[in-house]
């Protein structure tokens, strides 16, 4: 797929830089692959789709105004949210089928009991979302919760 002309032809069209796009896709337990990732240098995306915890570990392997494609399954978003390393650019809009910045602001609020305010999520929350797992668990409730997120490194 990522090898395909259309897909090099979608890229060079819609990238924002001057420089020739590169790209490849590595798809390995970064447990495992530390060393390598250190080997290959610094990445402009990184990918972490229901992937475990990859934003801490990989982070300083990504580049400044590098992006961050994450979905929150294993609270990867949470964690980028709260690091201080990424500022949150868009979320997957169910509706539209796209990414929108339009309700950024509602992204990672934790509503507070009995009450319409909310605050941001905070790290003890990241860390409880973490060991329990599924939302039921949890001893709070988020705002919003879109499927996708795009962050971009600081």
């Amino acid at each position: 797929l990522y090898t395909e002309a259309a897909v090099k032809e979608y890229v060079d069209t819609n990238k924002i830089y001057a420089e020739d796009a590169h790209y490849r896709f590595i798809c390995h337990n970064v447990d495992q692959t530390m060393e390598r990732l250190l080997e290959l240098g610094s990445f402009d995306l990184l990918i972490s789709l229901s992937a475990g915890l990859l934003v801490q570990p990989c982070t300083p392997y990504v580049a400044r105004h590098g992006y961050l494609l994450v979905n929150d399954s294993h609270s990867d978003a949470r964690a980028a949210f709260v690091s201080g390393d990424w500022e949150l650019k868009a979320y997957w809009d169910e509706e539209t089928k796209s990414f929108s910045d339009l309700k950024l602001d509602q992204c990672f609020q934790v509503k507070k009991p009995k009450s319409t305010d909310t605050v941001p999520i905070s790290l003890d929350q990241v860390k409880e979302s973490v060991e329990v797992g599924t939302v039921r668990n949890r001893s709070f409730k988020m705002l919003f919760e879109p499927r996708f997120f795009i962050f971009e490194k600081k």
